[in-house]
């Protein structure tokens, strides 16, 4: 074999050695590209369950909000009612002639009307006529020592109780059985006085707290107004 021949020879050896080293080059390099990306492919999975939770719970955050403003509205609109409701029965009770019978009978289908718009949004009418008294829905106006009922039962309903979505919009004012030292007089009733008493404790306390704030003020503003001995006796320099 000439010098030629082997010469070509290496070179052919050499060149088909070569494409074997890129194709492992680049075999690393899409290898630690496509790490690269599903890290950053799962780093974006991960911030997009993140994000759509978050917005999940915004939502539900202003939805409850909402519902809550929403009860809030109309619990106002059913307070600003209920005075109308309870003149429609002063106005029903006080005329019950025979010549105001075309009046009542507008006037009932008027106020059936009005308690079935309140009930269908939701406020509940409670009668606690010959029921316990209850502290947090009846207010006790008065009160008749009798043994002829239960300690505690609701004997008269002067104003009825009106409920909406748990909330008392307006307590009942009763008037209630209560028995000659009777657990229930010294509960309720002592409780009772005790909070009145409390309240008018603590308004005391308040106007007695504006008072003395009032004048130290007062004094405050005397003493500023008022020179100093000191600077009054000091002769003033007259230019020569």
């Amino acid at each position: 074999m000439s010098e030629r021949e082997i010469k070509i020879n290496v070179t052919n050896d050499e060149g088909s050695g070569q494409p074997e080293e890129s194709q492992s080059t680049d075999s690393t390099r899409e290898d630690s590209q496509v790490k690269k990306l599903s890290a950053e492919l799962a780093d974006l999975q991960q911030t997009l369950l993140r994000r759509q939770a978050d917005f999940e719970n915004y939502r539900k955050r202003i939805e409850k909000e909402r519902a809550e403003d929403s009860k809030r509205a109309t619990a106002r609109v059913v307070e600003s009612l209920i005075p109308i409701v309870d003149g429609f029965e002063h106005a029903l009770a006080a005329h019950k002639e025979d010549e105001y019978a075309s009046y009542r009978k507008g006037f009932e289908l008027i106020y059936k009307q009005l308690l079935d718009n309140l009930a269908r949004l939701g406020v509940e009418r409670v009668e606690p006529l010959g029921k316990q008294f209850d502290p947090h829905m009846h207010q006790a106006m008065d009160r008749v020592e009798t043994t002829e009922h239960e300690d505690g039962t609701v004997l008269e309903v002067f104003q009825p109780a009106y409920v909406y979505n748990g909330r008392v919009l307006r307590p009942a004012m009763v008037r209630v059985a209560v028995h000659p030292g009777g657990a229930f007089t010294n509960a309720i009733f002592t409780k009772f006085w005790a909070s009145r008493k409390r309240r008018r404790l603590r308004r005391s306390s308040r106007l007695t707290g504006r008072r003395r704030s009032s004048g130290i003020l007062t004094a405050a503003r005397r003493t500023r107004k008022r020179p100093s001995t000191a600077s009054a006796n000091v002769p003033r320099r007259t230019a020569c």
